[in-house]
């Protein structure tokens, strides 16, 4: 999607991008100052408990640790904010267009109520005011947030990386796709160019990023179903779809509603189908300091869940959840993201109903 933001605007995303810099080059000095003093990864305990008393006192400790908290603080609660009004600013040249972009071929459902279950309400994800905090939220997210800022500053491909954990799976073609957390429809795109015959199907439970993938696949003449529904009870028929797709969701929700999604995955796939969902590195994947970082970001960047999926072996989960064949592991030269891959039993009853 062409985008010219206006002065104001683009200097304030041009602003963002490059305090996203001067974070990076600020932790790094903290990893100095951490390694004069002696904490190292086999300097830490083995409870995850105490590992993190002792990060937190040698965080406190640093001369450059303050400095970082308050800008890591302030980057947390103003990008989304600026980003916002970088939108409003260009608002009355670009509503019009994306207006015409929710009509086309890719459809949306919306749902009669909210459909979002009560672990997520009141949750400002990265601290963006929620997914649905300004009513072009999807395209804030999509076109600013994620392109002008995470794209900038998080290392590598973001939209590469999206399209090659598909290298993972084992078939050319796959006739009918479903997304769960479809979000503004970067997965989307990826899958659609992967399986140009397939009939993808998108969910997710805000309103205004699906808003946005429908901005998206109709850009891109695409003819994608999109629907605003949770993933824990899809409402599709048993056996309805041959792959389960999913890219960095899992780590938002408590291990119970995790597994109830696996649950319903495995219920509407097809005997012999396929599940793909790419995350985050689980702490198994990182020494005892990077765990420590991780948990810092998370506290500070509003993700109530990180540590509680993180601490999982989703290959066991999936395991414990009906799949057979399933593999936990790095995807990429960045070891990132990392792959939950995983096949329905090709022989199932015939009682897979929802639960």
């Amino acid at each position: 999607m062409q985008l010219e933001l206006q002065q104001r605007g683009r200097a304030s995303m041009d602003f963002l991008a490059s305090f996203g810099g001067v974070l990076g080059a600020t932790r790094q000095a903290i990893g100095t100052e951490l390694a004069e003093a002696g904490l190292v990864p086999d300097a830490l305990a083995d409870d995850f408990d105490a590992r993190l008393v002792q990060f937190d006192a040698a965080l406190a400790a640093a001369p450059t640790a303050s400095r970082y908290v308050a800008l890591r603080d302030w980057m947390a609660s103003h990008h989304g904010p600026i980003a916002m009004e970088a939108f409003d600013e260009l608002r009355p040249a670009i509503e019009p267009v994306l207006r015409a972009l929710q009509r086309g071929a890719t459809t949306l459902e919306r749902a009669a109520a909210d459909p979002t279950p009560g672990y997520a309400r009141g949750v400002a994800f990265h601290s963006t005011a929620t997914w649905d905090g300004h009513d072009y939220m999807g395209f804030v997210h999509g076109e600013l947030i994620h392109r002008m800022i995470v794209a900038r500053n998080f290392g590598g491909d973001i939209y590469a990386q999206r399209s090659g954990m598909l290298d993972e799976l084992r078939r050319d073609h796959y006739p009918r796709i479903l997304e769960l957390g479809t979000s503004s429809g970067n997965l989307t795109v990826a899958l659609s160019q992967r399986f140009p015959k397939a009939a993808i199907t998108g969910l997710d439970m805000s309103l205004r990023m699906l808003e946005q993938a429908q901005r998206v696949g109709n850009e891109l003449g695409q003819a994608w179903r999109l629907v605003q529904r949770a993933a824990e009870v899809t409402g599709f028929e048993a056996a309805s779809f041959d792959l389960v797709a999913a890219y960095s969701f899992g780590h938002e929700m408590p291990e119970y509603a995790l597994r109830q999604i696996l649950r319903e995955a495995r219920r509407v796939l097809t005997p012999g189908g396929e599940l793909i969902i790419g995350d985050v590195l689980p702490f198994s994947a990182q020494d005892k300091l990077a765990q420590c970082w991780a948990q810092f970001e998370a506290v500070h960047g509003g993700e109530p869940y990180w540590r509680e999926f993180c601490s999982l072996d989703m290959a066991v989960v999936a395991t414990e959840e009906g799949f057979v064949e399933a593999r936990y592991f790095a995807h990429g030269e960045r070891r990132f993201p990392f792959v939950l891959h995983a096949l329905k039993p090709a022989a199932t009853v015939a009682a897979d109903t929802p639960r």
